[in-house]
């Protein structure tokens, strides 16, 4: 967190909307003290501000055609998530955008010194904490929430693909099948998970973040496998009560319920049922 960035977007931003006033603030959070490298995923933002995803992006979108926030090196993502489709965007705030918004509030901020000395705008306006306080430090880049709102680190991207807890997306959806199907009668409990079943359950992972995404829907892997499995209960034969009529001996399994047709089946269902996951 920077002390210098909340500031500006409390007292300085010259944003009328408060929606937006709102997603700056919570934005400015995960800034640096130059206002930049600012990368929570809209899941994190949208926990932050109560607000929907759309509304969300609606509100970036404003501040950055604005002139308040703009695109900042997205190789400082790509630098702790490797995998291009779980990155946020990284934006910088436009902190020199400071003169008007202080005339309109009768703020006095061109006395303001920095805490390095240097010029931060090319109005002649410098920037430092408010009450003498010394720079912040440059954020923690391990607070960042991806989809499912856990801390992304290094390690628990690699381990955890983003989910909420330290589970590995195989077995999140391992135990939700199991906690939700795999104690009926006509299903099979998945206890095992070799390395070709593993690469399958993954890949139907980012099937199911690119069907949010489409969707305009938030990911959270916990919450939206919950929901798939008890989609499921709707149907007798997905839940496992009518039986095959060519294999008597037949149980519904969580090699069945992850198929290509039938992930697309239950998603495209949750997706009419559900706004947000979340």
């Amino acid at each position: 967190m920077s002390i210098q960035a909340m500031a500006w977007a409390i007292e300085q931003a010259p944003v009328t909307d408060a929606t937006a006033r709102h997603v700056l603030l919570c934005l400015a959070n995960y800034a640096d003290q130059e206002g930049r490298a600012a990368f929570p995923a809209v899941g994190r933002l949208c926990q932050d501000t109560g607000l929907s995803t759309r509304t969300v992006r609606a509100k970036l979108d404003m501040l950055e055609k604005e002139g308040h926030i703009r695109r900042g090196n997205q190789k400082i993502v790509a630098a702790y998530i490797d995998r291009s489709d779980r990155r946020p965007v990284c934006y910088d705030l436009v902190l020199s955008k400071t003169v008007q918004g202080n005339a309109e509030r009768g703020a006095g901020a061109a006395g303001r010194k920095s805490a390095r000395g240097a010029n931060d705008d090319t109005n002649g306006v410098q920037m430092t904490t408010e009450r003498g306080a010394g720079a912040a430090p440059n954020p923690s880049y391990n607070h960042q929430e991806i989809h499912g709102g856990i801390s992304a680190d290094a390690e628990s991207l690699e381990l955890a693909a983003n989910s909420e807890d330290s589970r590995a997306v195989p077995e999140i959806i391992r135990d939700a099948y199991n906690e939700i199907l795999g104690k009926r009668k006509g299903c099979i409990a998945c206890r095992a998970i070799n390395a070709k079943f593993a690469r399958r359950l993954q890949q139907v992972d980012r099937d199911a973040r690119k069907t949010c995404a489409d969707n305009d829907v938030v990911y959270a892997p916990v919450e939206f496998w919950e929901m798939y499995f008890n989609a499921c209960l709707k149907d007798p034969w997905l839940r496992g009560d009518k039986p095959n009529p060519n294999n008597s001996r037949w149980r519904q399994s969580l090699k069945t319920l992850v198929d290509d047709d039938r992930f697309l089946q239950i998603a495209n269902t949750l997706m009419d049922e559900a706004e947000v996951i979340e």
